[in-house]
Order: structure tokens, then sequence, then C-alpha cells
């Protein structure tokens, strides 16, 4: 975390910025007719001459409608602000940023989401709210999740987020790409493996390249990684499918909200580029240095684990042969439950109307989270 008296407040396609009175555009925005197009727009709108605004990245090919709508909220915002800062008295917080589902929407969102499906009636209201303001076309792909399955178990969005900190990555119909993140880069190793599609070794590259590229990019997305990448490709002879991989990349790359930089093919078959480290990768998030083998390697987050914990939970707790849970883990974990999601465990037991018990053990290795349930006659169930 970082303190500064340097004030900026994020809206869909605009960044406010008071006491700088300066208009910009996003270094990510290269067309210049674009970048002019934008800054006239911005212009125009005549901001008071002590507020800066910065058109964000997302802001590209926008309409003024759109950009206007975005500028009044963010001004409405900071008026709301400065009546609080004269209002309240000391101490006393006078913003805070929005919560995390409504930021990813801000930061993230783009024309081709097809659905936001959210399992919480009360972030669903304040989101369809916030897309009422901003983005009130698409109030309509907002959708209530509301079945007994956790939401994460339907999509198998946790065989992804299991898959986060994988190194081995296959691809379809063979080969695999191998990332290693390291302190000063991070190598990403393009493998054929047993692809056999093609008997020319050459044909053979390039189609396992060509997937190599688009999965690349995802990963590097998906795991938020950043700063120098370096991509070792199976190499290849032929221009064409040397520049029509660098054209995958290109292609991709645009679509990163990220600022990345990519350099040619070298005659090594390397690909080097920068990608703009905003925070900190997912696997600095979900893992943390392991505290048994003392460094070594990743073991995850007590939060993480205590979330998959109570995934599983949610997952058998609404089976009506299910009277009674049991969790045994290592003492950290299970403090962590008992006080940083009391309130979540109590909601399970009351809404489902079952007794959940957690007991801390030394037998348990940190990491190792049991869970063992029982019927109503003390049986074990097996789920």
């Amino acid at each position: 975390p970082s303190l500064t008296s340097y004030i900026s407040l994020p809206g869909r396609y605009l960044v406010l910025m008071p006491d700088m009175p300066r208009l910009g555009v996003s270094k990510k925005i290269t067309d210049e007719e674009e970048r002019q197009r934008l800054k006239t727009i911005l212009e125009g709108l005549s901001p008071p001459q002590n507020i800066g605004f910065i058109i964000r990245t997302a802001g590209a090919l926008q309409t003024k409608k759109e950009i206007h709508k975005d500028f009044h909220y963010l001004l409405r915002l900071w008026k709301n602000i400065e009546k609080r800062a004269r209002d309240v008295s000391a101490p006393s917080a006078i913003y805070q940023e929005s919560d995390l589902v409504i930021r990813a929407i801000r930061d993230i969102f783009s024309a081709d989401i097809r659905e936001i499906i959210v399992d919480s009636e009360p972030v669903y209201e304040r989101t369809r709210d916030f897309l009422r303001i901003i983005m009130p076309k698409y109030e309509k792909i907002l959708t209530l999740y509301n079945e007994n399955k956790p939401l994460f178990h339907k999509y198998d969005i946790e065989k992804e987020i299991e898959g986060i900190n994988c190194k081995k990555i296959p691809l379809p119909r063979g080969g695999s790409i191998i990332i290693e993140q390291t302190e000063a880069l991070v190598a990403i190793d393009v493998n054929s493996g047993k692809f056999k599609e093609e008997s020319d070794p050459e044909e053979t590259a390039f189609k396992t390249n060509l997937k190599a590229a688009k999965e690349v990019t995802r990963q590097i997305r998906l795991r938020d990684i950043g700063g120098v990448i370096v991509i070792d490709f199976i190499d290849m002879r032929e221009e064409s499918h040397i520049h029509a991989i660098e054209k995958v990349l290109t292609d991709a790359l645009k679509r990163d909200k990220a600022r990345t930089k990519m350099l040619k093919m070298s005659k090594f078959g390397t690909i080097e580029l920068t990608r703009q480290r905003i925070r900190s990768s997912l696997r600095d998030v979900l893992f943390e240095e392991c505290k048994i083998c003392r460094g070594t390697g990743y073991s995850k987050t007590v939060e993480s684990l205590c979330l998959n914990a109570m995934r599983d939970i949610k997952f058998a707790i609404h089976l009506p042969q299910i009277a009674k849970i049991e969790i045994l883990a290592n003492p950290e974990v299970t403090n962590y439950l008992q006080n940083q999601k009391r309130r979540q465990m109590i909601e399970i037991e009351e809404s489902y109307n079952k007794k959940i018990n957690i007991f801390s053990t030394t037998n348990h290795e940190y990491g190792k989270i049991e869970i063992r349930f029982f019927n109503n006659k003390d049986e074990p169930v097996v789920v």
C-alpha cells in the first residue's frame, strides 16, 4: 500500500485529477487521429480550471455521448467528496474506492462480454445500479445466480484457479508451454510434445507455435504477469511463418489493458516483450512462500485455503443427507476461519439449519484441510 496526496478518481473512460489541470489521452491509444479526436472531445467538455482529466484506454472509439456521461459522473462524485470533506469531523473516511466487482466491471468490461453473473443479491443490486448510471445498455446482461451449486463449481472456474500456478500448460492435440517465473523475468518455453498432425517438421513447428502464441497471451493476462517476458518458440525457417506468429501475438496484445512492447523474433526463435506491471501477479496474490519448504516453492495463502474450504462446504451442505460438518485443519487455518470468516460460517449454518464444527489440530500440516460430513445419526457421509 502507498500513501499519496495526488488524488485521482478513475471512471469507465476517464480519470479525474483534482488540482492537476491538464488534459491527456492514454499512451496505450497509439492512433494519432483517434488521440486527436478524443482530445478535441475532452476540450469541448470545458472541465473546471482546477481539475484535469485523462482519457483511459477503454475510451478509445467511444462516442462523445459516452465520454460526456462519464465526465459528469466523475464531476458529481468529486463534488460529493468535497461536500463530505467540509461537513464531517476528523478523523473520518470521506470516500472509499468501489468494491472488487464494480472495479472489475469498470476496468475490464468490454463489448464482447455476453453475460455478467453474480451470486450475491446485495452485490447484484450494487452492480445493477452502477450499470444503470455508467453503461445502461448492458444492464440486461446482468444475471443473479441463485442455484445451490456454487458459482465457481458450476462454470469450472475452480479448475482454472487451481491451474494458475501450474508450470506446464497442455496445448490442443499435443504440445505444451512451460512458464517459469523468476525475479528477473518470465521465461516461456514452447514444446511440440506428441504433436503428430503434420509429417513436415516445419509445419509441425508452425502449427504448434500458432497454438502456443494464442495460449501464451491468454496465460499472461490470466496470471497478470508483468515485467520482461521471453518466449522461446520452436525453430522455424519460413519467413511467412515467423511473421504469422508475430502477428498473432501483436493482435492479441492490442486487446490487453496493460501497456506492452514486443520485439521481433530473434534468429534464435525467441520473442521478447515487456508488459506493464499494474498490480501483483495472480500467483503472488493467491500464493505465498511455503512455510514447509522454506521458500523453495509456493503454498496457498490462508485466505485462499479457507475460501476453497468454504466453497466445498457450500457445494455439499445443501444435500439432504448432510446434517453436520466437521473441519479439521492447522491452527493458522482454523484461527482464520473462526475469526475472519466467522460471520459467513454462521450465515451458512443458519441458511441450511446445519451445524459446522471447526477443530484445530497440529497433526494437519499447513495447507491440508480435512472436511468430514455426517448424517443426523452421526454416521459419516461420503460426498
